[in-house]
C-alpha cells in the first residue's frame, strides 16, 4: 500500500523566496501572457508556502534535486498544479515537469502539458505539447512554446478559437479557428501577432494572410479592424464598410470607417472620442466627391463634395457650473437620408453654459437651425444668440410660503425676415396649504412684464408695411389650484383617486400683433399641459381671462407588486374664446375637448400608454395614441400607433412595430414597419432580418425597404449583411 505524502515547502535561495508553484507559472504564460495581475504590475507573485501532495516525496542533499512524483498536486492559495512528477534542482535552477501538467490559476484559467523546462527565474523556458482553456471561453495550443523574455513569447504551430470544441485534448474542431506555424505573444502590447495564418471553418482552409494580429481576449483596448459590413442598395450599388479602431490613449480613442461603394465611389467616415479631466466629447462626421445631380436624381457632368459633421459634449465644472453642445450640419438637404446617416428634417445646434444650485438656475445657450425639406429657406432660418434664462426661489418666512423670480433675453435674427429681441421678468409669490382633513391648496400670484424690440414684422392690418419698434405687455395673474387625493386599501390593491381643480384669473388682450410669434407656433391640449396656466409652448403669446382647469387622476397598484394602472381626464374652461387658439388645437371655443391618458404595466415585461383627445360636442376622436411594449421571452415587441384628426388641415394615421423573436439559443428573427395609413398614404419603410450569435460568430443579415420620394432621393432597397468573429472583430 502507498502512503500519500503531505508536505508545505519554502524554497529559499539569496533571499529570494520561490516555490515549486510559481515555478511553473510560466504553463499559463506561454498560453495568455496578459491574464495575471502580477505580470502586468510587475509585482512579484504571493509567496506563501507550497503545499505538496504526492506518493512520493524526496530531497537529495548532494545535488540539491527537490522531487515529487505520483500524482503530484502543488497547492498555493488559488493555484493548483498537477503533474506525474515535478523537480527542482538548486543549483541549476531548473524546475521540471512532467507527464500530464494541468494548471489552474486564480482567474479561471486552465493549461495543459506534455512536459516543461523552466528557469527559476521565469524569464525563460520551454514547454512542449500545451493546451489552454482561458476563462472557459478561448481555447489555445501549440506544440511548442518558448519564453524568450518576460513580455515576449514564441510558439510553433499555433491553435487558437473562442469557439466551443468537443472535450478532449485531441479534437480541435471548431466552427472557426485560426492556425499558424509561428506566433509571437507580446504581454506589452496585449497582442498575438500571427505568420503564415490561416482562417479555418470547420477544419477546412478558407483564408490565408502572411500575416495578422488581432489582441489578447482580454485586452481592455487595441487598435485594430472592427466588425465590417456589407450593403447592397439600388441607390449605392454594393458597398462595404470597414471601421479600424485607432487607441490613442487612455481616455481618447477614434474610429475610421471608409464606405466603399460602387455607385457613388469612397465614402469617408469618421469619429473621435475624448474623455477630459471636466467631461466628454464626441465628434463624427464624414465626406465623399460623387457624381453631380440634379434635383430629380439624374447624373450631370461634373462631381461635388458631399458630407457632414456632428458632435455632442458636456463638461462639468467647479461651483455647480457645466457647459456643453450638441452640433450637426449637411453639406446639403438629401445628404443624411441618401446616404442612410439619418433621416431628420430640421438639424439643429446648440451650445450651452448653465449653473444649477438647489432650485436655482441660470443659462445661457444659442442656437442654429438647418432646414432640409425642399421650401426651407436658409436665408429666413433664425439663428437665436442668446438665449439667457434665470430661475431663483427664495423662502418668505411665512407659512412655508416663497417668491420666484424668472426671467428670459433672447435675441432672434434672420438674414431675410422678422428679428425680435425680447426680455421678459415674471415674479410670483407661491403659498402651499394642507388643511387637516387632506385638501392640498397652492395659491400662486404673479406679475409679467415683457419688453420687445422688433424689426420687419408683418402688419396683419397692412400687409404691404412692416412693423418696427418697442413694443410689449404688462400681465398680472393668480391661480388657486386645489387637490384632494384619497387612497383605499384592499386585500390585493390600493385605490387611489385625486380629483384636481385649478381657478386663474389675469387680464384679456395681450398678445399684441407687434409681437411676432416665434416660439408658440404649434399648440394642442393633451395630457401633459392640461394643467398649465398658460397652455401656448413659449413666451411670445400668453393666455389670458379668467379659465378653469379641472380634472381627475387616479390608479390601481397592486398591494405585492410592480402591477399598476394609472389615468388621468380632464378638461378646461374659459370665460371667452380667444381667437389666438388655433381651430383643431382643442382649446378654440369656451369649453375645451376632454383629453387624457391611461397606462398599465407589470413592472417587468410589460408596459401599455394610451393618450386621447375627445371632441367635447360630439365625442369623436380628435387623437389617439397608443405604445406597447412587450418582453415576453422569446418574443420582444415594440408597437405603436398615433391618430390625430385636425379638422382644418389634415388627417394623420400612422402606426409603426418593431419585434424579434428568438427561435433558439442562437437564432432570432426581426422585423419592422412603419406606414401612414391616411387615404394617400403607404408604407414609409420596412424591413426583415435574421441574426445568428455564438460564444465566438456573429452573423446578421436584413432586407430594408425606404419608400420616401424627394428631389435625387428615390425609393430604396438595401440588403445588408454584418460578420463578426469575435476577438478579431471581423
Amino acid at each position: 500500500m502507498v502512503k500519500r505524502v503531505t508536505a508545505r515547502f519554502r524554497f529559499l535561495r539569496s533571499g529570494f523566496k520561490y516555490n515549486m508553484l510559481w515555478a511553473t507559472l510560466p504553463v499559463a504564460l506561454m498560453y495568455h501572457a496578459a491574464h495575471s495581475a502580477d505580470l502586468k504590475t510587475g509585482l512579484r507573485p504571493d509567496n506563501s508556502p507550497a503545499a505538496f501532495e504526492a506518493d512520493d516525496l524526496g530531497y537529495e542533499a548532494e545535488t540539491g534535486d527537490i522531487t515529487a512524483s505520483g500524482n503530484v498536486e502543488v497547492t498555493q492559495g488559488k493555484r493548483k498544479l498537477k503533474a506525474d512528477s515535478v523537480s527542482y534542482n538548486q543549483k541549476t535552477r531548473m524546475i521540471s515537469a512532467k507527464g500530464n501538467i494541468e494548471l489552474k490559476d486564480p482567474a479561471g484559467h486552465t493549461f495543459f502539458a506534455d512536459s516543461a523546462e523552466l528557469e527559476d527565474s521565469l524569464e525563460k523556458g520551454h514547454i512542449d505539447n500545451m493546451a489552454g482553456l482561458l476563462s472557459g471561453s478561448t481555447y489555445v495550443a501549440a506544440t511548442e512554446a518558448e519564453r524568450q523574455d518576460k513580455d515576449h513569447f514564441s510558439l510553433k504551430n499555433f491553435f487558437f478559437t473562442p469557439c466551443n470544441i468537443c472535450n478532449g485534448r485531441t479534437q480541435r474542431t471548431a466552427l472557426w479557428n485560426l492556425r499558424a506555424g509561428h506566433v509571437k505573444l507580446d504581454q506589452q502590447e496585449q497582442s498575438v501577432k500571427y505568420k503564415d495564418a490561416y482562417l479555418e471553418i470547420f477544419g477546412t482552409p478558407v483564408l490565408y494572410t502572411p500575416y495578422l494580429s488581432h489582441p489578447m481576449p482580454d485586452a481592455t483596448r487595441k487598435s485594430g479592424i472592427l466588425m465590417p459590413s456589407y450593403k447592397g442598395s439600388n441607390t449605392l450599388g454594393a458597398s462595404v464598410k470597414v471601421p479600424y479602431y485607432i487607441s490613442i490613449a487612455e481616455n481618447k480613442d477614434a474610429t475610421i470607417a471608409p464606405i466603399f461603394t460602387t455607385e457613388e465611389g469612397i465614402v469617408m467616415t469618421g469619429e473621435y472620442r475624448h474623455l477630459t479631466r471636466y467631461g466628454q466629447y464626441e465628434l463624427r462626421g464624414s465626406i465623399t466627391n460623387p457624381k453631380e445631380r440634379d434635383v430629380f436624381g439624374n447624373e450631370i457632368e461634373g462631381r461635388k463634395i458631399r458630407g457632414h459633421i456632428e458632435g455632442i459634449g458636456h463638461f462639468n465644472f467647479e461651483n455647480s457650473w457645466s457647459a456643453g453642445f450638441n452640433a450637426k450640419r449637411s453639406s446639403d438637404d438629401t445628404y443624411l437620408q441618401r446616404y442612410s446617416f439619418d433621416n431628420e428634417d430640421l438639424l439643429t445646434s446648440r451650445g450651452y453654459v448653465q449653473r444649477i444650485e438647489g432650485r436655482d438656475y441660470i443659462g445661457m445657450q444659442a442656437y442654429s437651425f438647418q432646414g432640409l425639406n425642399a421650401d426651407d429657406d436658409p436665408d429666413t432660418t433664425p439663428l437665436i444668440l442668446p438665449l439667457i434664462d434665470t430661475h431663483i426661489e427664495r423662502p418668505t418666512g411665512y407659512a412655508n410660503s416663497m417668491w420666484t423670480w424668472d426671467a428670459n433675453a433672447l435675441s432672434l435674427l434672420r438674414g431675410e425676415g422678422a428679428d425680435s429681441r425680447r426680455l421678459s421678468s415674471t415674479l410670483a409669490w407661491v403659498l402651499p396649504h394642507i388643511t387637516p382633513g387632506g385638501h392640498i391648496l397652492n395659491l400662486i400670484t404673479s406679475v409679467r412684464g415683457d419688453v420687445y424690440h422688433v424689426q420687419n414684422v408683418p402688419d396683419p392690418l397692412n400687409s404691404a408695411k412692416d412693423q418696427e419698434g418697442l413694443t410689449g405687455r404688462f400681465m398680472p395673474e393668480a391661480k388657486l389650484a386645489w387637490n384632494y387625493p384619497v387612497m383605499q386599501n384592499f386585500s390585493h390593491a390600493r385605490v387611489m383617486l385625486e380629483p384636481m381643480a385649478e381657478v386663474i384669473l389675469s387680464p384679456y388682450g395681450n398678445n399684441p400683433n407687434k409681437i411676432p410669434n416665434e416660439d408658440s407656433q404649434q399648440l394642442e391640449l393633451s395630457d401633459f399641459n392640461l394643467f398649465s396656466s398658460n397652455h401656448y409652448t413659449g413666451l411670445d403669446r400668453v393666455e389670458g381671462g379668467p379659465r378653469t382647469n379641472y380634472g381627475v387622476r387616479g390608479g390601481i397598484y397592486r398591494t405585492k407588486g410592480p402591477e399598476h394602472i394609472t389615468f388621468l381626464l380632464g378638461q378646461n374652461y374659459r370665460t371667452k374664446k380667444d381667437a389666438n387658439f388655433a381651430v383643431g388645437s382643442g382649446l378654440d371655443d369656451n369649453f375645451s375637448d376632454y383629453v387624457g391618458r391611461i397606462t398599465a404595466s407589470n413592472g417587468d415585461n410589460m408596459d401599455v400608454s394610451y393618450r386621447f383627445r375627445v371632441d367635447k360636442d360630439d365625442g369623436s376622436f380628435r387623437r389617439n395614441e397608443v405604445l406597447t411594449t412587450l418582453q415576453l421571452s422569446p418574443l420582444s415587441l415594440r408597437a405603436g400607433y398615433v391618430q390625430l384628426d385636425d379638422e382644418t388641415t389634415f388627417i394623420k394615421e400612422e402606426a409603426l412595430a418593431n419585434i424579434s423573436y428568438r427561435f433558439t439559443d442562437d437564432w432570432t428573427f426581426f422585423a419592422n414597419g412603419r406606414r401612414d395609413l391616411a387615404d394617400n398614404g403607404g408604407w414609409i419603410e420596412t424591413g426583415a432580418g435574421i441574426a445568428y450569435e455564438n460564444e465566438c460568430l456573429i452573423i446578421s443579415t436584413a432586407l430594408r425597404r425606404e419608400y420616401v420620394r424627394d428631389r435625387d432621393i428615390e425609393p430604396n432597397t438595401s440588403v445588408v449583411l454584418e460578420i463578426g468573429l469575435k476577438h478579431l472583430g471581423i
